[in-house]
């Protein structure tokens, strides 16, 4: 469990992340309070550090890492460098980084920036140090989390542009053809990365002055050594990171596309249709669900319908058997008919009460006036006292 505390309520100002069972915490802020961050205490500790921000000339995204063994002396140097807007720290809770630790720390973590390919980094050497197998399994550990913290504080210089698919993502391997020239890519989280390798046309279309950016966009490709030349096409030499599947189609094409019909699987299926079928199928699932609950209640309807009839068929036979016994006591008088008349009122009385136990006090008036002694006389004293309260009672006779 990630642990992020704003200190200002601010997301984007001063604020700390830890993890749940993990010794280190990452503490980041914004330039603007870079004096607040180093007032903290922690920035007494040796640890590693990363500052963040864009080349003024290009805009590309740069950042410099390094390391301390008291980082608040270390980063007070950087006061004079104008490119970084964001510091980010990591240190240990309980200081157990030595400077060995750090330096190997420094070295990993500039190891993945350049191979995620996100940013530039002005200090691409890296000293790194050799660690005993066991303090080095902790580093791996501890370079884990702060890959995975980074991203939740702002920064995704660790992460690859290549991420691993997401369940449910629509298609796999998608291909842009044109004039001879093919490029591959895939959605991602962030929009559409096209492969290294990948082929665009290596002229620009007449289509493409209406659209200044596009040119623009391809020179910058070029001009950072992304988009190179070879033969009849332009190939990218690494995985390029784009906006929308649109942005990348009109840099492949060289002109105005539209990236959810020029993108397509193997088959020739654009990405238009494979998302307009995983929503379908979202549909077909929500549907078949709420048509099992209707059938479940369909089906618990019916069978409450059914108790019911065959409740009321109970009743009637019941009724029957204790009219029998009341209207004609001389026929009831005989034993073997009198048991009967018995057995058949007590079993459809347990059958009754097994189907609805909550009408078992509905029924056992009939079950009484079977079983007493005298049928026509005695009912008046085996009604239950709560019937007989209804009954009127005569006067009793004055004794003189």
């Amino acid at each position: 469990m990630i642990k992020l505390f704003l200190i200002h309520g601010d997301p984007k100002r001063l604020r700390t992340a830890e993890i749940s069972n993990w010794s280190g915490k990452a503490i980041a802020a914004p330039r603007t309070e870079f004096d607040e961050l180093l007032a903290r205490d922690e920035l007494g500790q040796s640890g590693v550090y990363i500052l963040t921000g864009a080349d003024a000339l290009t805009g590309d995204l740069r950042a410099y890492i390094g390391e301390a063994e008291v980082l608040r002396d270390r980063l007070k140097s950087h006061k004079s460098v104008d490119f970084w807007v964001q510091a980010t720290v990591f240190v240990s809770k309980d200081e157990n980084l030595t400077k060995s630790h750090i330096r190997y720390l420094e070295g990993r973590l500039i190891e993945h920036a350049l191979s995620a390919g996100r940013t530039k980094l002005t200090n691409a050497q890296a000293s790194g140090a050799k660690l005993p197998e066991s303090d080095r399994e902790d580093m791996e550990v501890f370079l884990g989390k702060v890959q995975q913290l980074l991203p939740v504080l702002g920064s995704d210089i660790l992460t690859s542009v290549v991420q691993p698919k997401v369940a449910g993502q629509a298609g796999g391997l998608l291909y842009c053809d044109i004039k001879g020239v093919r490029a591959t890519g895939e959605r991602t989280p962030e929009g559409f990365v096209v492969f290294k390798g990948s082929q665009a046309v290596p002229e620009l279309r007449p289509s493409a002055a209406k659209y200044p950016y596009l040119g623009a966009l391809r020179e910058k490709l070029v001009n950072e050594g992304a988009l190179q030349p070879n033969g009849s096409a332009l190939v990218f030499t690494k995985n390029v990171q784009f906006s929308s599947p649109s942005a990348a189609a009109v840099v492949v094409h060289g002109g105005s596309a539209n990236g959810l019909v020029a993108w397509r699987t193997q088959d020739g299926t654009t990405l238009a249709q494979l998302s307009q079928c995983i929503r379908l199928a979202g549909i077909t699932v929500s549907t078949t669900l709420s048509s099992s609950a209707t059938s479940g209640a369909s089906s618990r309807s019916r069978s409450s319908e059914s108790v019911e009839r065959s409740t009321a068929k109970i009743d009637a036979v019941m009724i029957a058997i204790a009219t029998g016994a009341v209207i004609q006591p001389t026929i009831a008088s005989v034993i073997p008919i009198r048991f009967a008349l018995t057995a058949m009122a007590m079993f459809c009385f347990i059958f009754r009460c097994e189907a609805r136990p909550s009408r078992m006090e509905e029924t056992t008036f009939s079950i009484w006036s079977l079983t007493s002694t005298t049928p026509a006389d005695s009912i008046a004293t085996s009604v239950p006292p709560r019937a007989r309260s209804r009954r009127p009672t005569a006067p009793a006779p004055e004794h003189r």
